[in-house]
């Protein structure tokens, strides 16, 4: 790099940059297998199955070359120094330290993911499994309960086209769960409607995997967490027929704590919930 020897880098500070398009990219192509099956069995009523497996692999995928990516890469990839990469970092020309980089998005050589979806969906009328409930057989209403699910079996980028043997192994990695679901129950009777919703997901590690090991980084792993939020709703007559309703509700009501290292600085906080319970109510009304 030109750079005289010995030369020990400024890595104590925070470095400017842009992120940008780029009018270069090409684009993506995709090849993708898919099969399913749905089971509505005759002897269980509104219950439903559906199975999905999903394979897909894109070429010259467009991804984002974060920052750290773009200098790593400039000097560190396996082919030796990048001049693609090279080119979107600006050094100072008399102490070297890097002054500016650019970010921007660029064609890998490839994305390859594949998993599994599944779908289970149940409803009908409760009447008959509270009727000898005592106070309970007052609940006669209509029950729906969905569960969705995902698994990532795998999920890889090759993000560099001039060192297509680099794999980012991104499944089980902060943001991208090896398993996780979103569950849904709905009652309904009369004027009132109750809705539980629930979402979880496992532990995920807080390292590279592929690259790194659970001793480069503490805690090495976030731990899996369940959300649980519930809503009633009332309807109301009160404006000839037209629709309105009062509502009150709590989400993350148990609680459940960010986890540590969960949403900081890793552009996922969206993943895990940051307020803790809280608790809401409302009105709506057309005219």
């Amino acid at each position: 790099m030109g750079i005289p020897q010995p030369f020990n880098a400024n890595d104590n500070a925070g470095v400017p940059g842009l992120a940008s398009g780029n009018r270069s990219l090409t684009s993506e192509e995709a090849e993708t297998f898919t099969a399913g099956i749905v089971l509505q069995p005759r002897w269980i009523s509104g219950l439903s199955l559906t199975v999905d497996y999903y394979d897909i692999e894109i070429t010259n995928a467009i991804s984002f070359i974060a920052s750290q990516d773009v200098v790593e890469h400039c000097v560190d990839g396996s082919a030796g120094l990048d001049p693609v990469f090279c080119d979107l970092v600006t050094r100072n020309p008399v102490t070297h330290d890097v002054t500016f980089i650019e970010s921007t998005f660029v064609n890998s050589t490839a994305l390859r993911t594949k998993g599994w979806d599944i779908q289970i969906s149940y409803a009908r009328e409760i009447a008959d499994w509270t009727k000898d409930l005592g106070p309970l057989g007052e609940l006669d209403g209509h029950a729906t309960f969905t569960f969705i699910a995902n698994h990532i079996e795998k999920l890889r980028a090759f993000p560099f086209q001039s060192d297509p043997t680099s794999e980012d192994v991104e499944e089980g990695e902060i943001g991208d769960p090896t398993w996780s679901f979103i569950t849904n129950l709905v009652y309904d009777q009369g004027p009132v409607t109750f809705v539980w919703r629930s979402r979880w997901e496992n532990e995920v590690s807080h390292f590279a995997r592929g690259a790194d090991t659970p001793e480069d980084i503490s805690p090495s792993f976030v731990e899996a967490v369940w959300y649980h939020d519930f809503v009633l709703r009332y309807r109301l007559d009160l404006l000839d027929e037209r629709d309105a309703e009062i509502f009150a509700g709590v989400n993350n009501a148990f609680g459940e704590e960010i986890p540590f290292q969960g949403g900081g600085g890793n552009g996922t906080a969206s993943t895990y919930d940051l307020l803790g319970r809280y608790v809401f109510v409302g009105a709506t009304a057309k005219f």
